[in-house]
């Protein structure tokens, strides 16, 4: 008959004390690793990358973006010039002649149908809606705009996203 010794076989308590004793090991050496880690980072803050100051003139157009006091407060029904508008300013031969301008506004819109969205031209000096303005080409990269400049009023703010809204805090908007 055979003999039999507990050192080839290998009892399941000895073995579960054995793993839980290596992993409080590893435990232990991981908490110290992260530990001294997280005080060497702390020490020296890390270096932050600052891009350089972006112009908002393209191509020679003041393209501002939800800079200004909004027309329509939040929650309040009715339509709104938008939060996109180009800054065009008009040279003074052209306001002498009092003939028609035409400026040609670079944008990038994603939204399906630019040209069948309404452009808004308004007078810096009084705030007031140019009567004669439309657009003549409107696409997804520019839009050609002709408007009628008002005497002695050189600065116009072209709007080119205007939206409508139901009102209340969850009011539906459409463009």
């Amino acid at each position: 008959m055979g003999h039999f010794s507990s050192r080839h076989f290998l009892f399941p308590q000895n073995r579960t004390r054995h793993r839980s004793g290596v992993a409080a090991a590893l435990a232990v050496a991981t908490f110290g690793a992260v530990v001294a880690a997280t005080t060497a980072a702390a020490a020296t803050p890390p270096k932050l990358h600052r891009a350089p100051a972006v112009s908002n003139v393209i191509d020679g157009v003041t393209f501002e973006a939800s800079n200004w006091p909004p027309d329509l407060t939040a929650g309040t029904k009715g339509a709104s010039r938008g939060n996109h508008r180009a800054v065009v300013e008009v040279d003074a031969t052209a306001l002498a002649g009092g003939s028609p301008v035409r400026v040609t506004i670079p944008w990038r819109r994603h939204d399906p149908n630019p040209g069948g969205k309404a452009i808004i031209v308004v007078d810096a000096a009084t705030n007031q809606t140019v009567a004669n303005a439309f657009a003549v080409r409107a696409d997804n990269v520019s839009g050609d705009v002709v408007f009628q400049p008002n005497p002695g009023s050189s600065t116009y703010r072209v709007y080119y996203l205007p939206w409508e809204t139901t009102g209340g805090s969850s009011g539906v908007v459409t463009r």
